[in-house]
């Protein structure tokens, strides 16, 4: 795997044998033919339409972006489970915390902005359809599996994002997408 410090100090680091170069790329025709719609970015990693993501995700709503992080998070410990979520607006993550791990990983889906600040450990897929900032905050957040966006990203901490298909390999082995 390439491993790469970026700016603000995060981490990025690729499958095994794919230069760091490969894996972020400014500007690649193949992705903004598909980021043009919700549907056609969302279908192409996921196989199926946002709507039909929201059918089986537990919904995430709030009356703000902290509301929804503490929403969400109750979600994740309560009664439910809940593993999938379509977060319903922006949403904002502080302190610390721990979602999902590499045998029990989460899909985190949203049209709005995603923020993540403090020092958090996400296990699974983030994706954002927002076409603004999405953002591992300051802090340390890490992202196991990947981070989708429409949009653009940026990492103002010391996060990472690690790419590893055996956390993508669980969600794909739950049979819902």
């Amino acid at each position: 795997a390439a491993t790469c410090g970026g700016g603000g100090g995060q981490t990025l680091t690729t499958t095994p044998g794919t230069p760091l170069a490969s894996a972020m790329v400014a500007s690649d025709t193949s992705l903004s033919s598909i980021a043009g719609t919700s549907d056609g970015m969302f279908s192409a990693f996921f196989g199926t339409t946002l709507n039909q993501f929201k059918d089986i995700a537990c919904t995430v709503t709030g009356g703000t972006a902290a509301a929804r992080a503490t929403n969400l998070l109750s979600l994740y410990s309560g009664s439910q489970r809940c593993r999938d979520f379509w977060i319903d607006g922006d949403i904002q993550f502080s302190g610390n915390g721990t979602l999902g791990s590499a045998t029990d990983p989460v899909t985190m889906v949203s049209s709005s902005d995603m923020t993540f600040n403090g020092n958090y450990d996400i296990y699974g897929v983030v994706y954002s359809d927002s076409t603004s900032v999405n953002a591992l905050g300051t802090g340390t957040s890490n992202v196991y599996g990947a981070m989708i966006t429409r949009g653009d990203y940026r990492n103002n901490g010391n996060g990472t994002i690690a790419y590893d298909p055996s956390v993508l390999g669980q969600i794909q082995d739950r049979g819902r997408m």
